[in-house]
């Protein structure tokens, strides 16, 4: 144990160097009042495969643009499901959103299933330069002819 004056002189030296100048300075801390402002969206999601792990498509409804998906993992399940994770990016005249995706595909009858996932907002640019969110999808994807019909609905926050 140290006395007063020592510790009060080990402390001030210890501050001495985490001063705003050192590389070891901890950050300042930031109070940040969120000003994002959320809204409900809903809509379609139209894709088509363009190999077994890519894919182009269009969003319609409250959520608008194109994009394009690239499956990063195809995990199958014991019960004959896939499980997949993957990405995309969706471009509109407001500008990109990036996800990362994550979903199931219950057969149904091979080639045809049922797809239950969601897409979450991780950045963009232009107006979705902070974007955050995501988005839940279920429909029908059918292997056989790479089409896919999917509903959506979530938040949007910018």
């Amino acid at each position: 144990m140290c006395s007063r004056v020592p510790c009060v002189l080990l402390l001030t030296g210890l501050l001495a160097a985490c001063g705003p100048d050192s590389p070891t300075a901890p950050a300042a801390a930031t109070l940040s009042l969120s000003s994002a402002t959320c809204q409900s969206i809903e809509g379609m999601d139209l894709a088509q495969f363009t190999s077994p792990t890519t894919a182009i498509g269009t969003l319609s409804g409250d959520l608008t643009g194109t994009f394009d998906a690239v499956i990063d993992a195809i995990v199958p399940g014991d019960d004959g499901s896939l499980h997949l994770t993957a990405h995309r990016i969706i471009t509109n005249a407001l500008g990109t959103i990036n996800t990362s995706d994550g979903g199931v595909l219950s057969p149904e009858a091979v080639p045809l299933y049922r797809a239950n996932g969601q897409y979450d907002f991780v950045s963009g640019t232009g107006a979705y330069v902070n974007v955050s969110g995501g988005i839940r999808i279920h429909g029908d994807v059918n292997l056989a002819t790479g089409e896919v019909t999917l509903r959506y609905d979530g938040k949007i926050c910018r």
